[in-house]
């Protein structure tokens, strides 16, 4: 499977603003991690635990030799997809039908990395289990957890993360020097940039730290205030709201500040909620449907409606921003157009609280539509030249369209149905397999009468089906999706239902017969004009004229492809023809020809992240470099594409006989080359590459010309 070890060393984000105080904790921190395998930083909400613990986990990150990775958990609404969260932070791209905490032990027993599980406490039972099966089997693995409440597991390491010192604890300390008034000030500053703090206003800023007994995200919410009020007013509206709370009764709590310090963050972002405009906290409340983040087109269509018209979203959303409430994420190169925001989880909680209170159910609605809508626009645009920004978008989208697809599968309607139909191009292309059926079959088996959409979701299915190799699903599909097209009659259907009857013969090794059911499915598929039914059709009689041996019928489909859809600028099915193209040459003879072909394949494949493509590709160049007389090269390409077969599913689909006759013969001619002992160790060098960008830059290398061979010393691979 895919690994990490390598120049990849983690995914930690770069720091956007400056670390403040913490030196006690962080030396305290990095001490645990290095004598506990398990560490837990808990504490109240808005306390700092992620900052800290990504500020610690930097820290060490030279101990891990296979990185440092974080995993967000907070999107997650339940436990369920916890190690698939895990396997994604990881960029382990397995797509197998296996159970995935199963493939995820296997993957981590022989690496050396700290995973840093962020925001644990929803999930607590769930992380347990799965935490203590990992560090049983992985003996180099560390965990460290943020989280509200501790797990409870054996050897497990707690320390507590306190709020900020405020002015007062530290005597001897001078105002200036105090964390919680040194971050106050900062926030300050970058809402009113040149203000200062003198004589009384000094101490109004120190009255406000204690006020906020040193918690940081009120700190940061309080600075943000500077913009509209001088801190003197800030400091006594804060006094007359404490004041209030203290004589209704909200008493006790520690270090002498008349609140627990969950009630004192809560008052704080309360207040801060006062001060918002009506209209803003209806936003802030509707906003806290998106589980990650979002952009302002997302914003306007899911929260305007009664007394938010859509026009005025923007001007809202940037009140919110000026409030630190709603934070704008910093802006990667394809987002110029498309700023995304997001909300911090703890703000977040409290407008969904306020939205519960309120009783909307139509911003939940809407945000499912949205994603809905988003879905089946991509599905109709998929096949044209903005495929790769269609992938950029949807990845980053990929917590909001989870979030959508669980709201569809309860509700009575075919919303579930339409979604994941319509997301076929995106886990099919895109390397979500494994999410991709799951959601899939979720769908089918809500909604079993012989609908469009019904049909749509079978076919999709049963192909991520035959690309994992298992055939037994396949046939189950295939033969649900034959049932439906006699009963409904239509070419559409028709087309579908042979195309997953040739995929199920293609398994078996009946290549006559995945022939015509191929050929039948693009005949039908033409005469219901379904563009991506006629294109996998296409590309399924190609491929069984290559099994065939027929290489010259092989390419003029493969060119009849490139044809149709070269003009239209996509990448995904012109990899494809170009990977059917550079087989027929292979088979030819032509060896030059099939690697260009190859290259070209492995290039467009890499850009979407088709590992099923990619996979085929990688085995082609291989076939060819054996072809070509270089068996070192042969070898590790082989490596590294089996590297990339087991990362989705069962190597060469399953066992395919023809894919697996054409890679016995490139590995009887690699070892003819250099020998049965220096293949085995160029295969795992192939097998064992860090990471798959530095496999791609050796499959896309252009190496010398080998010494001049006869052309008997190298016949074309079949």
């Amino acid at each position: 499977m895919a690994g990490t070890r390598g120049h990849k060393k983690g995914n930690l984000p770069v720091e956007t603003t400056r670390f403040i105080g913490r030196r006690r904790e962080l030396t305290a921190l990095r001490d645990a991690l290095v004598h506990s395998r398990l560490v837990t930083l808990t504490g109240v909400g808005g306390v700092g635990k992620t900052r800290l613990a990504l500020r610690a986990a930097d820290v060490v990150r030279a101990r891990y030799l296979d990185g440092v990775w974080l995993v967000e958990l907070s999107p997650l609404c339940s436990a369920e997809p916890l190690a698939l969260a895990i396997a994604e932070a990881l960029r382990l791209v397995d797509q197998t039908v296996r159970p995935m905490p199963e493939v995820l032990a296997e993957w981590i027993q022989d690496k050396e990395l700290l995973l840093v599980l962020d925001t644990c406490e929803h999930l607590v039972d769930g992380c347990v289990d799965l935490v203590a099966n990992l560090l049983t089997v992985a003996p180099g693995l560390t965990v460290l957890c943020t989280s509200r409440q501790p797990l409870r597991v054996r050897g497990e390491r707690l320390l507590e993360l306190g709020p900020l010192a405020v002015p007062g604890n530290r005597p001897a300390a001078g105002a200036e020097e105090c964390e919680a008034l040194t971050l106050f000030t900062q926030r300050a500053t970058a809402a009113v940039p040149g203000l200062r703090f003198t004589g009384a206003e000094a101490a109004a800023a120190a009255e406000v730290c204690r006020r906020l007994d040193g918690l940081p995200l009120a700190l940061e919410l309080a600075g943000a205030r500077l913009k509209q009020m001088s801190v003197q007013d800030l400091a006594d509206r804060l006094h007359e709201r404490f004041e209030v709370l203290v004589g209704d009764g909200e008493t006790g709590g520690d270090n002498g500040t008349g609140l627990p310090r969950h009630r004192m963050l809560r008052t704080a972002i309360g207040w801060s909620h006062e001060l918002c405009a009506p209209r803003e906290r209806l936003l802030w409340a509707r906003l806290s449907v998106f589980p990650g983040g979002f952009d302002r087109q997302a914003a306007e269509f899911v929260c305007s409606s009664g007394p938010i018209p859509a026009e005025e979203v923007r001007g809202l959303l940037a009140g919110l921003v000026d409030k630190s409430i709603v934070l704008r994420e910093a802006r990667e190169e394809e987002d110029a157009e498309r700023p995304r925001y997001r909300l911090l989880d703890t703000v977040r909680e409290y407008g969904k609280e306020w939205l519960d209170r309120l009783g909307e159910v139509d911003p939940i609605r809407q945000h499912r539509d949205y994603y809905l809508r988003l879905a089946e626009q991509g599905a109709r645009e998929w096949l044209g030249p903005h495929q790769v920004q269609w992938r950029h978008r949807l990845l980053r989208e990929h917590a909001n369209l989870r979030t959508a697809l669980d709201f569809c599968l309860g509700e009575p309607d075919r919303s579930a149905l339409r979604m994941a139909g319509a997301l076929w191009f995106f886990w099919n292309a895109c390397g979500y397999l494994r999410e991709g059926r799951h959601y899939l079959e979720a769908a089918l088996a809500l909604s079993p009468e012989a609908s469009p959409e019904h049909i749509r979701a079978l076919w999709g299915c049963g192909v991520i089906a035959t690309i994992q190799g298992d055939r037994a699903a396949t046939e189950r599909l295939s033969a649900a999706c034959a049932a439906a097209a006699q009963q409904r009659g239509d070419a559409a259907t028709r087309a579908a239902a042979l195309l997953l009857a040739g995929n199920v013969m293609a398994l078996r090794g009946d290549l006559a017969g995945a022939l015509t059911a191929f050929d039948e499915a693009r005949r039908a598929a033409e005469q219901d004009s379904a563009t991506s039914l006629t294109l996998s059709s296409l590309t399924g009689v190609a491929w069984a004229h290559l099994a065939r041996g027929e290489f010259d019928r092989a390419a003029a489909v493969a060119d009849e492809v490139r044809t149709r859809w070269t003009p239209h600028g996509e990448l995904w099915i012109r990899g494809y023809a170009d990977y059917l193209h550079g087989r027929a040459d292979l088979g030819r003879g032509e060896v030059a020809s099939a690697v260009a072909h190859g290259r070209a394949a492995v290039e467009a494949k890499w850009l979407l992240h088709d590992t099923a493509g990619l996979a085929e590709a990688l085995d082609l160049l291989a076939k060819a470099a054996a072809a070509g007389g270089r068996g070192g090269r042969a070898a590790r390409l082989l490596g590294f594409a089996d590297q990339v077969w087991q990362s989705f599913g069962r190597p060469q689909m399953g066992n395919s006989p023809p894919l697996l006759a054409a890679r016995a013969a490139c590995e009887r001619q690699a070892k003819a080359a250099i020998g049965d002992q220096a293949f085995e160790a160029a295969y795992q060098e192939g097998l064992d590459f860090p990471s798959l960008d530095e496999g791609i830059v050796y499959a896309l290398a252009r190496p010398p010309d080998p010494p001049p061979q006869s052309a008997s010393s190298s016949p074309p691979v079949r």
